[in-house]
């Protein structure tokens, strides 16, 4: 049993080339999910993406869907509430519910995209998913709310350039 601690033994180098070989196969990447956004109730929701652009793009347009979602289920709530009570005045009405008979109004439900229709609309919108990435790299940079202290180490911006010809020329 000890042997097999011992690095110069039989049995450790054994064991080491055995290590290797099997942790030498590349090991499978992993498929990609089903659905690249997962909504976690109580914690927010996660994106994933072929490219940090592509996951960038899923998660700004992922919020700004759900705002439109959620005000259209909003608008839609309001208009089958108001069908019910109309609905429901009619029935209690002095005419005895005849008046509504023609036509009965239908209360709406949301209507989802088939599988098909939401593969052919990524299919569509994938080739631009990188478009808008250098905007929001802009707006980052302009926003002040992050410091990337690397990228100002490694590459001064034009001004400090300047400032810096302009402070040796004025040592001469």
């Amino acid at each position: 049993m000890a042997a097999g601690f011992n690095p110069g033994s039989m049995v450790s180098r054994t064991t080491n080339v055995l290590k290797s070989f099997l942790t030498s196969s590349h090991p499978e990447q992993p498929a990609f999910p089903s659905s690249p956004v997962v909504l976690m109730r109580g914690h927010g929701f996660t994106c994933v993406g072929k490219s940090i652009e592509e996951a960038v793009y899923r998660a700004i347009y992922t919020c700004t869907n759900a705002k439109v979602q959620t005000t259209s289920l909003l608008l839609q709530a309001g208009y089958n509430t108001g069908l019910l009570g109309d609905k429901m005045g009619k029935l209690g009405g002095a005419d005895g519910g005849t008046a509504g008979a023609a036509k009965k109004p239908e209360l709406e439900s949301v209507k989802f995209l088939s599988d098909r229709e939401a593969k052919d609309a990524w299919e569509a919108n994938e080739p631009q998913s990188s478009r808008p990435w250098g905007l929001w790299c802009r707006q980052v940079e302009r926003s002040g709310l992050y410091d990337n202290e690397f990228y100002e180490t490694a590459a001064p911006s034009h001004e400090e350039e300047e400032e810096k010809e302009g402070e040796e020329g004025a040592e001469d």
